[in-house]
């Protein structure tokens, strides 16, 4: 993108058919919706965007500077910043009928991996029917396309082992569930949910042992307290009522001072973890119920023990001091702290475990000095020459042993994600890095470099 005399290069670009707005809420601040993306010369950008480049969201019918020609787009729509929750983010958004006027007739085959495919459903329409649908357009265009050019039909490649399948994925699960390369951005993974969930039980389980075993500690305290309303006419049940009320308001309060603990330290965990997580998220009132149910069991089940405990003293037991004696030789009690120090010992291990294998990853030789290695994207801009011409520069440089040009980088997981005309004197016929939505088999097209 051309800023005044300046280049700024932009990694939130796409080419997007004008159904976006209809398929993805993705609100316009000014434009039209229906029209935005109808004219190929056309671009939506996002708030951030319009502020970044011209000081205002008013910006509709300005025009912009885009790719190495300094090509003019005019803004036809500006849409509000995607949320951070979103599986994409993009700032700038071309018709992809742009794309199109580029591209040869015999690029336009169904075996083209570059586009992803959204699909909006009907309410009440079924995974399995929409992906029966899907089959059969494979098997149709795709089936033909691929006998044509490979001489192998679909059915062939099943016979060998093979497979060429297009997979409907929920969109919600894509960034928890799904294993595929080239997502539009980096997923996570839900075993990291699973991982850390049953972390953060083993430790409120810890922390509940310690709760009983503290109030089963102070039991000969209390236990007066207990023969005296007995003897006042309470019964078991109001005892154990009443132990575990405190058990649960105890859990209330320290579920408050959890928050408030959490909300103070959430922008350093951000900062630490790399995270964009907001304070809004604890207050939500899916959460918060989920929160107070929690607070619920964990009452009850760290007052279990206690309030059964306690309410079950007889008052001639306590007088007779045989409570201190009964308590002493609690098995139960010696179970709770084998338990609590068996996670804990767990815990610990596993920590030294995960500690040991990340720093094996950090300091193993990988052949070569990482820190005196500099890679320098996107240089294809220069064209063939001026390629060249930098190489030859970086190597009179007395800092520098050797330099080199290359299109792939061996660490690069997405190696052969390159455009169909990716030469540097082709840039001008460059069609946009869009993948699959969800492939598990892909056929490579080899073209000369």
């Amino acid at each position: 993108m051309r800023k005044g005399s300046d280049h700024v290069l932009e990694h939130h670009f796409t080419f997007a058919d004008s159904t976006i707005f209809k398929v993805f809420t993705l609100p316009m601040i000014a434009g039209d919706p229906n029209t935005a993306l109808n004219n190929p010369h056309s671009i939506v950008i996002d708030e951030s965007a319009a502020r970044r480049y011209f000081n205002s969201t008013d910006v509709i019918g300005r025009t912009l500077e885009v790719g190495s020609n300094n090509t003019p787009v005019k803004i036809t729509g500006v849409i509000r910043d995607m949320p951070e929750q979103s599986q994409f983010h993009f700032s700038f958004i071309r018709p992809v009928i742009e794309v199109s006027t580029f591209n040869t007739p015999q690029d336009n085959d169904w075996l083209s991996s570059n586009y992803y495919t959204y699909i909006l459903v009907q309410p009440g329409t079924t995974r399995a029917e929409i992906q029966q649908d899907v089959d059969a357009v494979v098997n149709l265009h795709i089936g033909r396309a691929l006998q044509e050019m490979f001489h192998v039909s679909v059915a062939d490649l099943g016979k060998a082992g093979n497979h060429l399948r297009y997979q409907i994925f929920p969109l919600i699960d894509v960034h928890l569930h799904s294993n595929m390369s080239y997502e539009l951005e980096a997923n996570s993974n839900i075993q990291f949910v699973y991982i850390f969930s049953v972390i953060a039980v083993l430790i409120l389980l810890i922390a509940c042992v310690n709760f009983m075993n503290l109030s089963t500690a102070r039991s000969a305290n209390r236990a007066k307290e207990v023969g005296i309303r007995k003897v006042a006419g309470s019964t078991k049940g109001h005892l154990i009522i009443q132990f575990l009320t405190e058990s649960i308001l105890l859990s209330l309060f320290s579920l408050v001072l959890a928050f408030g603990i959490a909300v103070l330290l959430l922008p350093m965990f951000n900062q630490l973890a790399g995270k964009s997580l907001h304070p809004d998220v604890l207050f939500s009132g899916r959460f918060l119920l989920i929160l107070l149910l929690l607070v619920l069991v964990v009452g009850c089940l760290a007052g279990s023990y206690p309030a059964f405990y306690l309410s079950s003293f007889q008052p001639i037991d306590v007088l007779k001091g045989k409570i201190a004696a009964g308590f002493k030789s609690s098995w139960l009690r010696s179970s709770l702290v084998v338990f609590q120090f068996f996670i804990s010992i767990g815990l610990i291990v596993s920590t030294l475990v995960i500690y040991r294998q990340l720093h094996y990853i950090r300091n193993k030789e990988v052949g070569f000095n990482r820190d005196q290695v500099l890679i320098l994207h996107d240089t294809w801009a220069l064209g063939r020459e001026g390629t060249t011409n930098l190489r030859k520069n970086l190597l009179t440089l007395a800092g520098v042993t050797d330099a080199t040009v290359t299109g792939d980088i061996p660490t690069d997981y997405a190696q052969g994600r390159r455009p169909l005309c990716s030469h540097p004197r082709h840039a001008d016929r460059q069609r946009p890095q869009l993948r699959p939505r969800a492939i598990s088999y892909r056929l490579h097209r080899h073209h000369p470099q």
